[in-house]
């Protein structure tokens, strides 16, 4: 994917324009993507392994080992994606949740990890380094727990 571009129809949800501008040091970008971030990067809803229809259609045509890329957060869809005849799978939101979620998956047949696509983690990346917010050292700021809630209740 081009991800500049259409940024959430490859990482999927909706972009926490406000929390992706607060970090931001140049102020006409900070207040000019506040007015247009909304059109700028519209939503795109999430679903677990998003991209697995397509990703199928790869799988029948190529006789080539390949990784599954695209929303996975439950053991009960990796086994599924596995056994549809990829060789391995990626991670990304599932383990900056939760850094231990693939041994908690060896424990726990129904294991899901505790990511409620908030896209905070997104946000942040283009100023600062990557990180959940539900594991942040720091204490956020009320404007961007409302807004973090606000998303997170459409899940």
């Amino acid at each position: 994917g081009f991800v500049s571009k259409a940024p959430m129809y490859v990482m999927r949800g909706e972009m926490p324009i406000r929390s992706m501008t607060h970090y931001m040091t140049c102020w006409w970008l900070k207040y000019g993507v506040r007015m247009v971030g909304k059109w700028m990067i519209p939503s795109v809803p999430f679903k677990e392994a998003y991209f697995l229809e397509d990703a199928l259609k790869f799988r029948a045509a190529l006789k080539i080992p390949l990784v599954y890329v695209g929303g996975l957060v439950s053991r009960d869809k990796i086994d599924e994606v596995l056994d549809d005849g990829f060789e391995a799978v990626q991670m990304a939101r599932a383990l900056l949740n939760e850094p231990g979620f693939v041994n908690r998956m060896r424990a726990e047949e129904n294991a899901r990890c505790n990511c409620q696509h908030s896209n905070y983690c997104i946000a942040r990346m283009y100023s600062i380094e990557m990180a959940c917010h539900q594991h942040l050292k720091e204490e956020l700021p009320p404007c961007l727990k409302r807004e973090i809630e606000k998303i997170e209740a459409k899940g």
